[in-house]
Order: C-alpha cells, then structure tokens, then sequence
C-alpha cells in the first residue's frame, strides 16, 4: 500500500499486518502501534516520534543550527522535516518472521536518517547489526536509528562537531515512561554498541539515556563521529519487550495475543 501525503500534518494512514495495526501520524516520523482488534484504546499500545537531531562540537554545544537550509546540520523539531515511508512487508530477520516498516527523512542537506521497525511473527534469537544477541518472542518490537552518508560540520560556521545526539519519544501508557518501564511493564533493551561502517564503537559514557524536555521523556541516543570525515551508515537497535521473568511458555511479546 503507498502512503500518500498532504498539507495537512494531521494525517492519517493505517497500516494494518495480520492482528498488528501501525498509524503512520503526519509526515514527520510519528507512528502508533497497538493490537487491530483492540484499536487505539489497546493499553500496550506503544507511540514512537522523532523528537529532535543536533550536531554537536565536544564541548556538547549545538552546531549547524544556523543559515539556510542548505547550511543547517541540526533541527529541533522533525516537523519541518518529510518522512518517506514504506509499505509495510513480512521480512525474514535472522531467521525469524517479522513485519517490516521503514521510514526515512533527509535532514536539510546534512544527510538521511532512517527509522526500521519489526515486530516478530514468532519466538526465537536475533543478532543484532553489532553481534550481541536477544531472545525475541512473538509480538515484540525492535527498531534501528541508521544515518546514512552524513555530512558533518567540519566545520559549519558556529563549529566542527564530533557527536549526533538523536531524540526519541517513546510513549507506552505511562505518563512518565523510563526504560525499565513504558507502562504495563514495557521495556526498552538498549545497546552501547553502534555499528559504524562494520565496526561495532560504544556510546559515549552515559548514553543512551532518558531525559525530560518539554514535559516530555525522551531517549537519547548519541553517535559519535569516530571517522575522519563521517561514516557511510551509523547503525543503533534496541529492542521493546514486555518485562518480567516468566516461563518460557507463558512469554508473550508486546503485541502477540496468545496468552491472557
């Protein structure tokens, strides 16, 4: 199915995978995901929007941030910023089923970022872009923050940077979600490791991290710039899950229906 856009930033298209709806939410990298037979009223409904991109110098100020848009490298809102999306597909990822849905924007003219999303169709292990292994059960959520072919300050005319720091609302029903828990006992398993070009680099010390801005709680995942000169690609996926220890026929991921 093509998503088709408008003017108007309100609107709406639905994806719907199997039991599995996906609302792709304007055109500036916001969707909702719940259970179809549920609808928008599913409590484990998970609301995912790309909140903000900054350059930064290592002093962790913003850079890029002024002249045209040919010039800027940073943006503060992704409201001003054209998403693409796929249709949505059942993709095969490390040997498992999954629904597949990408979306991708170009930051001014710094370069694209891209969002990839699944939501596994069975039970089993995943390797992730960096090697580290999760065990996934039917109905849990992965997406991959990936920038591809940056160009970074070097320099812009308010400095060079060395870091991109990317915010993410992640919004289960809990008004002040945190990574242990999104509401209902939802959680996000984050990585240290980025893939940059292949090679697997750790986040710099205290990242990712949750903070508040706003009045909203958002997820902060930083890369650095590692390369001389900028990566092809920077690779980041973290998974959500449903938490809690439970006996491995009772696990049930965030959006499968087989258990009660």
């Amino acid at each position: 199915m093509l998503l088709r856009y408008g003017l108007l930033s309100t609107l709406l298209a639905a994806l719907v995978s199997a039991e599995i709806e996906v609302d792709v939410l304007g055109q500036s990298g916001k969707i909702m995901i719940y259970d179809a037979a549920l609808g928008k009223s599913d409590p484990d409904r998970v609301t995912m929007t790309m909140d903000y991109l900054h350059e930064l110098d290592e002093n962790d100020k913003v850079v890029g941030k002024a002249g045209s848009p040919q010039q800027k490298h940073s943006t503060e809102t992704f409201a001003n910023q054209r998403f693409t999306y796929s249709n949505i597909q059942e993709v095969v990822f490390s040997n498992l089923t999954a629904d597949y849905l990408s979306f991708d924007a170009d930051v001014y003219s710094a370069g694209t970022i891209k969002v990839e999303t699944y939501i596994f169709k069975e039970n089993g292990t995943i390797t992730t872009s960096t090697n580290e292994t999760l065990e996934v059960v039917e109905g849990d959520f992965k997406f991959a923050i990936q920038l591809i072919d940056w160009n970074w300050c070097d320099p812009c005319a308010d400095g060079n940077a060395t870091h991109i720091d990317v915010g993410v609302e992640l919004k289960g029903k809990d008004d002040q979600p945190t990574e242990d828990d999104l509401g209902g006992g939802i959680s996000v398993i984050m990585s240290q490791l980025i893939n940059i070009d292949g090679e697997n680099v750790a986040m710099p010390d205290g990242y990712p991290k949750v903070i508040t801005k706003n009045g909203k709680t958002l997820f902060v995942f930083r890369f650095p710039k590692e390369v001389e000169g900028g990566a092809a690609l920077y690779d980041y996926d973290p998974l959500i899950t449903t938490g809690g220890p439970r006996a491995e026929e009772d696990r049930c991921g965030l959006f499968c229906r087989v258990c009660g």
